[in-house]
């Protein structure tokens, strides 16, 4: 098989590349092993993610689908102090900054919109696993593929995409450099739904908040060990309710973890302790934010 571009990977990265390369005239493959629509975390989305689905043409279908808009995110310090407004930007090139806004969103159905958009629009879409890439001397030519029957493919292309995102599917063949995991590789994160939550009025509603419930400056792998992120999300119902992250620093979890235990053990305990940071983040927001939280309304995923 071959293709001007194939990009390995169907996610919000992978489908917002393959649309903006069709439109050029390019054929386009896109590789993705996973069904669709299936779950994923990371539902707040920055201004530059909403002035890209505005240049895809995707604002109508955005705001058809009644995803909570976001204006920008309010932070606050801990015990509520040294907050400050952070508003979501664009940038022209002639008239430089201006005011916009962004979405929160559940992401199943948000990626899902961009996938069959994607393939609505001409792109190709083969649900494989990558394998290899296909060289040419130094020179990458393609991609080698697995099917979800088994077959195995090679599709050459003039350009290799890599949109596998923690995948890091180049990197981890050993074509360019190697993975940089940075500050948030040691990070634990859980997030509860909670029903009737008490927003900011009017269309402040979507905007989302930010909170840091401690800071050690002793320990540089403990700055901001404790994060909350409150924002707007649309239920599977249609309801707006809120989603709230609590991400803390692995070490800082796992010190308070009998790592003795067996498996199950260890994780129950870990979400046992993930829970009370949880509940922490909610009684901050409850008390500095003027929020309330019913305990029996929320889910707690891991």
């Amino acid at each position: 098989m071959k293709t001007d571009v194939a990009i390995i990977g169907g996610g919000p990265g992978g489908t917002a590349a393959a649309m903006f390369l069709a439109q050029t005239g390019l054929r386009v493959t896109m590789i993705e092993k996973a069904q669709s629509p299936r779950y994923h975390i990371g539902e707040s989305l920055t201004g530059e993610c909403g002035n890209c689905l505005r240049a895809l043409g995707l604002e109508k279908e955005m705001t058809a689908r009644r995803h909570p808009v976001k204006y920008g995110v309010t932070v606050y310090g801990p015990r509520g102090k040294n907050a400050f407004w952070v508003p979501v930007k664009g940038w022209h090139p002639e008239s430089g900054l201006f005011d916009t806004h962004t979405w929160s969103v559940r992401r199943s159905d948000f990626d899902h919109m961009l996938f069959t958009e994607a393939a609505a629009r001409g792109v190709s879409v083969m649900q494989a696993d990558a394998v290899a890439p296909l060289l040419n001397g130094d020179a990458v030519r393609g991609v080698r593929v697995r099917t979800n029957g088994g077959t195995v493919e090679d599709i050459a292309s003039e350009v290799l995409v890599d949109a596998s995102g923690q995948a890091t599917f180049l990197s981890n063949a050993g074509m360019i450099g190697e993975k940089v995991r940075g500050n948030y590789d040691r990070q634990v994160a859980v997030f509860s739904q909670v029903a009737g939550a008490i927003r900011d009025p009017g269309a402040a509603s979507g905007n989302t908040l930010i909170f840091y419930r401690e800071k050690d400056s002793k320990r540089k792998d403990r700055i901001n060990e404790a994060m909350g992120i409150a924002h707007a999300e649309k239920s599977l119902s249609g309801e707006i309710q809120e989603t709230v992250r609590v991400v803390g620093n692995s070490a800082h979890l796992l010190d308070k973890v009998n790592l003795r235990k067996t498996t199950r053990q260890f994780r129950v305990q870990l979400v046992k302790l993930a829970q009370q940071e949880l509940m922490l983040a909610l009684i901050f927001r409850a008390v500095v934010i003027g929020g309330h939280h019913d305990a029996n309304a929320g889910d707690l995923v891991v």
